[in-house]
């Protein structure tokens, strides 16, 4: 094969490829799907859910109350944060703008009066707080006050959801058996 008979042919296939792409991005915009390659299918919801959340009369809101900037030490809070907002995301992903959320830092008021005023309003309404000790960059302990819970508000009624059991020490274990029940819970 000549030298002038390979540029060319490459020259094809770089066209097709990008032609390929314009066009499955295009029929994209008609088609939806989502792919869950994890293999225990942690983001398929299941069908019961996506009927009821594309079914919804009215704007469900979610606060959830796990926010912040996490120390290093606080893998498990940081991930059960993420995966919640993945979750919530999918429902969005079926649910549209009937789906709406908010994340909240409990601890983020740097007024420690106003800060205490509030955390002590989110125990009043059931939210009990978890204590957590976690080794900041410098490696220094660090103590909070964490709230791993979220409201869901729909037609005018709020609603607890835990978004992880009570430990004082949540493990791995706990964290994954949290995270894998977000949808049943949410």
């Amino acid at each position: 094969m000549s030298t002038e008979n390979k540029k060319r042919s490459d020259l094809i296939n770089l066209a097709l490829g990008l032609f390929i792409v314009v066009l499955l991005n295009v029929i994209s915009q008609y088609v939806f799907t989502r792919f869950d390659l994890t293999t225990e299918k942690r983001y398929t919801l299941a069908e019961s859910t996506k009927e009821m959340v594309e079914n919804l009369d009215d704007l469900v809101y979610f606060k959830v109350y796990l926010d912040g900037d996490f120390p290093q030490g606080a893998g498990d809070y940081k991930r059960l944060r993420d995966e919640t907002k993945i979750m919530l995301d999918e429902f969005r992903a079926f649910g549209g703008d009937k789906i709406q959320y908010e994340f909240i830092n409990p601890g983020e008021n740097p007024e420690e009066k106003e800060r205490i005023k509030f955390q002590k309003q989110l125990y009043e309404k059931g939210m009990i707080p978890q204590p957590a000790t976690f080794t900041d960059d410098n490696g220094a302990e660090v103590q909070k006050l964490l709230f791993p819970w979220a409201v869901a508000s729909y037609h005018g009624q709020e609603v607890l959801v835990p978004l992880m059991g009570y430990s004082s020490k949540p493990n791995e274990n706990q964290l994954n058996h949290a995270v894998e029940g977000l949808e049943y819970e949410l």
